[in-house]
């Protein structure tokens, strides 16, 4: 049976790169791969996470606790917040992800109180930046700024607090304190929604991140559809007699479609896309929502022109535009362009700092963190309801593997790559949840060993495979009895490959460096 955890052993090379990953520092997780400086890029993020990070501490801000000059002294919730807490959920450190949800539990009444008081009974919101009390009201009523027309930052935020129950399936998670201020966020929309002469629900003109106020915005639009059909999933799940489920329904079903074009999705009705952007907000449908898939022709025509358009002119670009990009990418399954778009990043100095943190007028922390989760996206996916092991992994990278990453449904998943095909799978199911695995290079699929019960299996119309794990079961998988099962282990770097960021200088005393 393939070892769950990388074996011991004495550190290779001055930079220590296998102690450090054999230990798995920074998180409850591994991954290794071929490419010297993105994977130790990788590692400092996660060892940052740790570092900056606890679960009953502060919300972290765009400086964390290393003190800088900065002109955005507060917490911002249009993009920065939702990609600093992004890579912690697959890397399986839900505990650190507590210090976002624990605060915003602690502080919802004044979310319930940045509404106007007239929505206060079923609404809550948060304007673009706050302080640590969350306070920033939101009234779309009165709004004269674009900042103000900024509803969907709550929303959003709010699908990372999904993963977070997501990912490890307690309901009393979901029941207790995602779906009451779920609830809340998406009754701050259907306070504005307006049935429209085509019989569809419109939204007003709303403020889509950095690009502009207008109708049926397609950020919003898509925070809105994912909102309402994620609490009708929950009121099911949960069996409550929710009184708003007929209208959350009816606004699912007729709400109206994202706005496109034939250069892809719009900003929003009567707003096409007109030149290339740093934010994404727009193609939020896209990433990180999964509303629009590539597993559909449509659908993955639809993302191609979109990505085309928005990557059109990236001198425009700022980091994390690359790393969004890559993760795109990554979701349509094109690996070498996605790595690409994470070089193009390191490689701009404007962008980066030697020590990996990134500033532009100031320190802003979530463009690093973002590229861990891009780089996630290389070894594993879990959109549409399915594990898919290896999706988007660069041609070059042929030997490759990773160990008890999370997903969606609560599961740990583990695999190894070798000479560009997939060796095994290990997956442990943590709640018992309906399970479904695609690994692209697999025609078939047998199991090697178990543990609980024996799993049943069956291969789907699709290509994927059914698994009936129950709850505290695990399997290996393989694509057929006889080949071998390589252990999880650090990937061997091509030579002179090297970690390539700076060190300090270590004095005799093995101290490190006396000065800067």
């Amino acid at each position: 049976m393939p070892r769950r955890r990388p074996p011991p052993g004495r550190p290779r090379g001055s930079d220590s790169r296998d102690s450090r990953r054999r230990t798995g520092r920074g998180g409850t997780s591994f991954l290794t791969f071929p490419d010297a400086r993105l994977e130790a890029y990788y590692w400092i993020q996660i060892y940052k996470l740790g570092s900056a990070m606890r679960p009953d501490g502060p919300i972290l801000d765009l400086n964390g606790p290393w003190f800088s000059a900065t002109p955005w002294p507060a917490i911002w919730w249009n993009l920065n917040i939702q990609l600093t807490y992004s890579p912690l959920f697959r890397a399986n450190r839900l505990d650190l992800a507590e210090s976002l949800f624990r605060n915003l539990d602690q502080n919802r009444q004044a979310l319930i109180e940045n509404v106007p008081e007239r929505l206060r009974g079923e609404a809550a919101a948060i304007g673009r930046s706050s302080g640590p009390d969350l306070v920033r009201p939101v009234d779309l009523a009165t709004a004269q700024s674009d900042a103000a027309h900024e509803m969907g930052d709550l929303p959003w935020t709010m699908y990372y607090y999904w993963l977070h129950y997501r990912y490890q399936m307690d309901d009393r998670i979901l029941r207790e304190r995602v779906y009451p201020l779920l609830k809340r966020a998406v009754g701050n929309y259907l306070a504005y929604v307006q049935r429209g002469e085509d019989g569809r629900w419109h939204l007003p003109p709303t403020h889509s991140p950095e690009l502009a106020t207008v109708p049926d915005a397609n950020y919003d639009l898509a925070l809105l559809h994912w909102g309402v059909a994620t609490l009708i999933a929950s009121a099911e799940r949960l069996r409550l007699e929710e009184p708003l489920l007929p209208r959350w329904r009816d606004v699912l079903a007729s709400l109206t479609p994202f706005p496109s074009d034939s250069a892809g999705l719009m900003v929003g009705r009567g707003r096409p896309w007109k030149e290339s952007h740093r934010h994404y907000s727009h193609l939020l449908a896209i990433y990180p929502l999964g509303l629009i898939t590539p597993d559909s022709s449509q659908g993955r025509a639809l993302i191609e022109s979109s990505l085309r358009t928005w990557e059109r002119d990236v001198s425009l670009f700022r980091g994390y535009s690359f790393t969004g990009g890559a993760a795109m990418h990554a979701r349509l399954g094109q690996g070498d362009t996605a790595l690409a778009r994470l070089n193009q990043y390191l490689d701009a100095p404007r962008y980066m700092e030697p020590n990996t943190f990134y500033a532009e007028a100031g320190p802003v922390i979530e463009t690093p963190l973002s590229a861990a989760t891009s780089i996630q996206e290389l070894f594993l996916q879990d959109w549409g309801g399915a594990l898919r092991v290896f999706p988007a992994v660069p041609g070059p990278w042929t030997e490759a593997a990773f160990d008890r990453l999370r997903a969606d449904g609560a599961f740990l998943v583990s695999a190894v790559r070798r000479n560009g095909r997939t060796s095994w799978v290990r997956i442990e199911s943590l709640a018992g949840e309906p399970c479904r695995l695609v690994v692209a290079d697999w025609d078939t699929v047998v199991v090697r060993t178990h543990a609980g019960p024996a799993p049943r299996l069956t291969k789907g119309t699709g290509g994927d495979f059914v698994i009936d794990l129950r709850s505290g079961a695990s399997v290996v998988l393989a694509p057929d009895v006889t080949s071998p099962l390589p252990d999880v282990s650090p990937v061997t770097l091509p030579p002179p490959a090297r970690n390539p960021f700076p060190i300090l200088p270590i004095r005799k005393d093995g101290l490190g460096a006396a000065e800067p």
